[in-house]
């Protein structure tokens, strides 16, 4: 079930021209951060709509309270595999609890468009991910742990990066001082005095995005980093730091760094610097 916007059917090519790079056959995933809503996360996917191809929103939910996997289609909006599980999130990094069923619905989608296998390489078609800040991480690596338990890979051509990853040890240190959201700022804040957050799941969402040697389940291909000079959040070190890890491990990268956007906005701030950023990141595979 993809994501059409008001005038643009699925699958419509008649708006953009689609680079020979982007295959008929790929989809898009866009994961959203915590804090943004669906309108928000609507206008990353109906740039890949837009470009034909079938585009799928995982929402983060900002409250805590619920995780839900949701898929607009045209006008419709279908909730499916909804996972209130916000307590077991909060104590991810002491119980790694994470329901293993959460994306039972969004998965049974993917297999129908061929993205997923029971081996990487498998399949001719791919996902192009669009990964915002730690939250959309999280929410990747919750997604790997599903299909790992099942046996099953996610196929990914790319994987785009929008203020993500950050620090950990950071994040705790200034979550409080920033304008957050009380309920997401009580779920990153770590308990105080605690320093190590090898645990903790920011830490491990920001593994699963930039890594390809995890054991919870990888995603493969380039990476772009998009990040900000001007970000409270996300610091421009820290996106430069996850970075240079992939490139350890021999993996492409991208980077660009806009000036003064804030957190998640740089697309807002910077739309079509942005966006020719990002398919001329495609162009490039």
């Amino acid at each position: 079930m993809p994501v059409g916007t008001e005038n643009t059917p699925v699958g419509s090519t008649a708006t953009k021209t689609i680079p020979a790079q982007v295959r008929s056959s790929d989809v898009a995933i866009v994961f959203g951060w915590m804090g943004g809503q669906l309108r928000h996360n609507e206008k990353y996917a109906r740039h890949f709509v837009e470009r034909g191809l079938v585009t799928f929103i995982v929402e983060c939910e900002g409250t805590g309270e619920s995780l839900s996997v949701i898929i607009e289609l045209t006008s419709r909006r279908v909730l499916i595999g909804l996972c209130r599980d916000g307590s077991a999130v909060v104590q991810q990094q002491k119980k790694h609890v994470l329901p293993l069923n959460a994306f039972d619905g969004l998965i049974d989608e993917l297999q129908k468009v061929g993205v997923i296998s029971s081996k990487t390489g498998e399949s001719a078609n791919k996902a192009i991910l669009h990964i915002s800040s730690n939250g959309g991480c999280m929410k990747l690596r919750h997604l790997l742990l599903c299909l790992t338990s099942k046996g099953l890979v996610l196929n990914t051509r790319c994987v785009i990066l929008d203020s993500a990853p950050g620090s950990m040890q950071f994040v705790n240190e200034q979550v409080s001082s920033l304008s957050v959201d009380p309920n997401i700022a009580a779920f990153m804040k770590e308990e105080e005095g605690v320093t190590d957050f090898t645990n903790h799941p920011v830490t491990l969402g920001a593994a699963c995005a930039v890594s390809e040697r995890n054991t919870e389940g990888n995603v493969r291909g380039p990476r772009l980093f998009l990040y900000s000079d001007a970000d409270e959040l996300v610091r421009a070190k820290d996106v430069k730091m996850h970075a240079q890890r992939c490139r350890d491990e021999g993996i492409r990268v991208f980077e660009h760094m806009f000036r003064g956007s804030p957190h998640v906005r740089h697309a807002a701030v910077f739309g079509d610097e942005y966006w020719a950023k990002v398919d001329a990141f495609i162009a490039k595979l």
